[in-house]
This record gives C-alpha cells, structure tokens and sequence, in this order.
C-alpha cells in the first residue's frame, strides 16, 4: 500500500506530451500474481485488485481526458466544460489478464463530476465505459444544448453538481477516446 505517493514523481517521466505538470497524489492498494512475470504470462495470468485514489493532479493535461472533455464540451456546446480542471479521482479495481475492470469510478472537477463503470484493456490501450455525469451550475450555465431544458430540472436547486439524464459511452482507446450519449 502507498499513501500519499506523489504522482508527479511518478508520472512526469513517463508522459511525455502533456500540456503541463501533473501532479498531486496517489493512495494505492494492489495485490495480483501471475504464474510468471514474463508479459506473454501477465497478459494471461494476471489477476488482482485494489484500489486507487489520485487528488489535486491536474489530469486534465493528459492528452487522452483533454480530447475526452474536449469531446464531452462540443458535444455541450461548451467551452468551460471542455476546459474543466479534472484533479480528484479513485475506484476499486480487478484485473483479470490484460483487462483492468473498473466498477465504480469517481471523478470530479471544477465543472463536472462523473461516475464511470467499465473497463479497460492495458496491454491494447482499449476501453468500454459507461459514463453518468453531473455539472456545476456555471457549466450548466455555459451549454448552449442544456441551458433551456436544464433550468427546468434545476429549479432553484443548491447542489454543487446537477445531474445530467442519460447515459455518455467512452469506447476506443485511450489515445483517442470516442464520447456518445445514449439513451
């Protein structure tokens, strides 16, 4: 288990094309085994889970969540919601061979909070998630498709995040995430 990790110090040298630091920290819990460590053997054998949390990292700067958001804010018609800061994450997790499934994870920025289930493949890049979001007032405020039918829902509502109805699918890789709402 480690507590407290910072991230940056992990990550700053393994990505190289963000558009900025990243930092923050990372509470990590994991056990897995595999019958050998060769990665033809991982890719079969490993099995495990944990749990992770990461909080003030900035991983909006990542290439893969910028195109995400990006995505998220056309398809809103908003820019403040394509440029959120996303800087709180964490979920449990299993892995079963090259596939990380990931049930419930939380993520939350300065103008949207989401919930994603789903999973991801680490040896293809390849990912499925289900993804429920919620928006902060000023996001709601700054989306051309929501703001009319979303005063309805609000009402005069005090949550920090209002949910969205309706489901969004991210499917692709994680390079380069596809963003569709479904109904």
């Amino acid at each position: 288990a480690m507590n407290r990790f910072p991230l940056g110090a992990i990550l700053g040298s393994m990505i190289q094309d963000a558009k900025g630091p990243i930092g923050g920290w990372i509470n990590l819990q994991l056990t897995a085994q595999a019958a050998d460590p060769t990665v033809d053997e991982l890719r079969r054998s490993l099995a495990g889970q944990g749990s992770f949390r990461l909080y003030q990292a900035h991983l909006e700067r990542l290439p893969s969540l910028s195109k995400a958001l990006h995505g998220a804010g056309a398809l809103l018609g908003s820019s403040f919601i394509a440029g959120s800061e996303i800087n709180d994450l964490g979920s449990n997790f299993s892995l079963q061979g090259e596939r990380v499934n990931i049930p419930n994870l939380q993520i939350s920025g300065t103008a949207l909070s989401a919930n994603l289930s789903g999973w991801l493949n680490w040896f293809s890049q390849t990912l499925d998630f289900q993804l429920r979001f919620a928006l902060t007032k000023e996001a709601l405020q700054s989306s051309g498709q929501l703001q009319g039918a979303m005063t309805q829902l609000i009402g005069n509502s005090n949550d920090y995040y209002t949910k969205i109805p309706g489901d969004a699918r991210i499917t692709g890789t994680l390079s380069d995430p596809k963003v569709q709402m479904v109904s």
